[in-house]
């Protein structure tokens, strides 16, 4: 666990934008097979899906990819495993 994160981490992250892709290019599919059908309701509903379907996508696969970016520029704004610091959130009232 060094300064780029554990396995894990990077399994979990490299997985994630795997992911994504593959449904931007499978909304992108569905947006262009949208124009090809001849009822007008079935167009409005694939159509909208599409767009629904890449936006999504596309949103999580930019903070993912900000998370790898900032991890690899090594300034760690997301928790290691190697790190003890403590969290404020977990610390209850302090007793003297």
């Amino acid at each position: 666990m060094g300064e780029g994160g554990g396995a894990r981490w990077w399994a979990v992250r490299l997985s994630v934008i795997a992911a994504c892709l593959f449904f931007i290019f499978f909304g992108i599919n569905l947006l262009i097979a949208s124009y090809k059908l001849t009822s007008p309701h079935y167009f409005v509903l694939t159509f909208f899906a599409s767009n629904f379907i890449i936006l999504f996508s596309g949103a999580i696969l930019v903070g993912f990819c900000i998370q790898v970016f900032i991890r690899l520029k090594g300034k760690s704004g997301f928790p290691v495993e190697s790190d003890e610091k403590e969290s404020p959130f977990e610390s209850g009232p302090k007793e003297e």
